[in-house]
């Protein structure tokens, strides 16, 4: 004894509802029961699916924690990850080339500093005493920008991945009403998908 969006012919979308009648249907409220809802598309394969139709991508599995992660390992990859396409990797080569450029430059100041340590005439003590500092500086300024791509690029898949999760939560309502027939409270469930 059901009434509203029920049987064959009904279309998918937005404010669909099913009334049930239980007095009709001799049900008492102070029993227990289930309700099943059987849902099946009436589009046979042969059918095409109307162009307007949207086909959204699944992204369910969405972690923030997990696209962090992921682009704590390879800047850009948990950005990549959340967006479904994209280049944004190409953020990581850069952070581990400034990376290794630091770690170059560093060992260049080292032994720069270590040349000028046995070096036995001024000019040649000056220019390797500086050549190390400028090596050093260098290595520091490639170190930043390293820091900068990692931290930049967790800031935003973080925001990205928290934002991409939000619009992908399943629409679900409580919803409570009360029931004259058999005056008692009704209590449900609307999940909109």
């Amino acid at each position: 004894s059901m009434i509203g969006d029920v049987n064959k012919g009904v279309s998918g979308g937005l404010n669909k509802r099913i009334v049930w009648d239980v007095e009709s249907d001799n049900a008492f409220i102070d029993e227990e029961f289930s309700v099943e809802v059987f849902a099946r598309s009436e589009l046979s394969k042969e059918t095409p699916v109307p162009k307007e139709t949207k086909v959204k991508k699944n992204v369910k599995g969405i972690s923030v924690g997990g696209a962090l992660a992921l682009s704590a390992l390879l800047p850009g990859l948990g950005n990549r990850i959340v967006k479904g396409s994209g280049a944004q990797w190409l953020l990581g080569v850069a952070g581990y080339g400034f990376l290794a450029g630091s770690i170059a430059m560093n060992n260049s100041a080292y032994n720069a500093y270590e040349d000028y340590k046995i070096a036995t005439t001024p000019e040649e003590r000056d220019d390797l005493y500086k050549q190390a500092q400028d090596n050093e500086m260098i290595s520091k300024v490639f170190f930043g920008a390293a820091v900068a791509i990692w931290v930049s690029d967790l800031i935003w898949t973080g925001f990205q991945a928290g934002k991409a999760r939000k619009q992908n939560k399943p629409d679900i309502s409580l919803i409570y009403s009360y029931d004259p027939y058999s005056k008692k409270p009704l209590v449900g469930l609307n999940y909109r998908f």
